[in-house]
């Protein structure tokens, strides 16, 4: 092809030295033909100076890989005519031609108009984990008696405040069916702004609400990290966030740092290392963290938070924390929040509240983001719901005080479930709803099912560990039974552990 162009060019631009004489064509290793980029064809012009052009020829992108390639990787077209460099942008438009005629010779016809194309969903979504509530919800939905130990959910209902302001929004008139602001009602976002400088330490911190923390971490995923930068996790991990990560074209770029495997907590020095190292590895554009986390409930400490929002900073990268669980603290522990330029941190209403159906949660963040946050509010919920905004600032006039009142009964159900558990190895439980138990060795790769196992047989639903980053292991959700049921739940869930450490445990392939 390329021979031919430049005997055509010849005709046209015989040498000046030598008329008649033949220029060989210098063979190019490991490329393909391919179209240059216009830019680079007006680039050497004649009498230029600059360092000579260097181009790929690969036919098979010839109208959408139109690229310079880097100097050494293939010879300078003015060397490979020889002809002079007054004529190498009608050199380079000749073998455009022959590359564009080769290239459409070899592009299959359409379809004819009778034939059908199968349609296919996104790359995107097709590499994003299957939802696993989705899975159990599934297993279950034609099972009539059987102790839901799987989704987070806590016993109560929103408070009487809530309720009542719900109430009356409904009868205020047509408002409240409309659309709200994008950022949230504005009495609700100047109270959450006073929770947060009285309850967290936050004084600087703009605040956006969302249609919960899920759709708060998702804004967050598309206003932060490009589709290959890295987004470090610490499993085990809340699988929302990483399916957020995966859905936006991030599914190669998800980092699992280190972790200590007996406090299940992230390892500082580990993080440390990658964000001092970025010069040889992927750039990282955020850290995620929950704490109190879910799935395990532990508690992250104030001297881990700081350390690593240090490194964060130093770094130029972005921390987001889940603070969703931030009322579910136990055995004389607390919980930390920090605040500054790289931190943005997520809350909620939906377990705190009883409100998960309610879908409310808000965002913490640098006043600096507010104009990209906006962008991706407006395009996925436009607003929050109004009557769950309602029902939000009723929840706060109830405020801690009445979420604490629960917390003796969700620890009572905790330790009843852990008990259930024995002898398997159980982490966490220091905060949130939740147990991480590990299933004996020759499960490490069949917790899903396991999982499948315990719902059909014993009539008790876990969620698989592999979900979380931890095959092998189970998440337990403790705190939406009361009395009698937590009871049989608790009783189910031991004799399928009976079962699984047994001589005669089942076999899974």
């Amino acid at each position: 092809m390329v021979r031919s162009a430049l005997r055509t060019l010849r005709t046209l631009h015989p040498s000046p030295k030598n008329p008649c004489a033949r220029t060989s064509v210098l063979p190019v290793p490991n490329s393909h033909p391919s179209v240059p980029a216009p830019s680079s064809i007006t680039g050497a012009v004649a009498g230029s100076t600059s360092q000579p052009r260097y181009f790929s020829f690969l036919p098979s992108r010839t109208q959408r890989n139109l690229i310079q390639t880097p100097p050494g990787t293939l010879m300078p077209i003015t060397k490979l005519s020889g002809l002079p460099a007054s004529v190498v942008p009608v050199a380079a438009a000749a073998v455009l031609a022959c590359s564009l005629r080769r290239t459409l010779s070899t592009v299959k016809a359409p379809p004819k108009k009778n034939e059908h194309q199968r349609v296919r969903e996104s790359s995107r979504i097709a590499s994003t984990d299957t939802p696993c509530i989705v899975m159990m919800q599934t297993l279950l939905k034609d099972a009539k008696d059987y102790s839901k130990l799987s989704q987070g959910v806590v016993f109560w209902k929103p408070p009487k405040e809530a309720i009542q302001m719900a109430t009356d929004a409904l009868n205020e008139g047509k408002e409240i069916h409309g659309y709200g602001m994008d950022e949230g009602n504005s009495i609700l976002r100047q109270a959450l702004k006073e929770k947060l400088k009285i309850e967290n330490g936050l004084s600087n911190s703009e605040v956006m609400v969302t249609c919960g923390a899920n759709q708060a971490f998702a804004n967050l995923v598309v206003s932060l990290s490009d589709h290959d930068d890295a987004v470090i996790m610490f499993p085990p991990y809340y699988f929302n966030h990483l399916m957020a990560v995966q859905m936006t074209g991030g599914s190669l770029s998800v980092e699992l740092g280190a972790c200590d495997h007996n406090t299940m907590l992230p390892d500082v020095s580990w993080l440390e290392d990658r964000l001092g190292d970025m010069e040889r590895k992927k750039k990282v554009s955020m850290v995620v963290l929950s704490s109190p986390c879910n799935p395990t409930g532990v508690v992250i400490p104030k001297d881990i938070l700081q350390r690593i929002s240090d490194a964060c900073e130093k770094a130029g990268v972005w921390l987001v924390m889940d603070n969703t669980y931030e009322y579910f603290v136990y055995d004389g522990l607390s919980h930390t929040t920090l605040e500054g330029p790289h931190i943005i941190n997520i809350f909620s209403f939906s377990k705190a509240y009883g409100m998960m159906g309610w879908r409310i949660g808000y965002i913490a963040y640098p006043p600096t983001l507010r104009d990209s946050l906006l962008k991706a509010q407006d395009t996925i919920p436009i607003c929050p719901t109004q009557i769950s905004e309602r029902v939000a600032i009723g929840a706060l006039k109830a405020g801690r005080k009445w979420v604490e009142e629960k917390l003796p009964v969700v620890c009572k159900n905790r330790d009843l479930i852990r008990r259930s558990l024995e002898p398997l190895k159980v982490v966490g439980g220091q905060g949130a709803i939740y147990l991480l138990a590990k299933l004996p060795e020759k499960y490490m790769n069949s917790d899903v099912e396991v999982v499948k196992w315990l719902a059909n047989r014993h009539k008790v639903a876990l969620i698989p560990g592999s979900s979380c980053g931890m095959p092998g292991w189970v998440r337990v959700a403790y705190a939406n039974m009361l009395d009698e049921d937590i009871q049989i739940a608790a009783k189910r869930l031991k004799a399928g552990v009976e079962a699984l450490t047994s001589e005669n445990s089942p076999e899974f392939n």
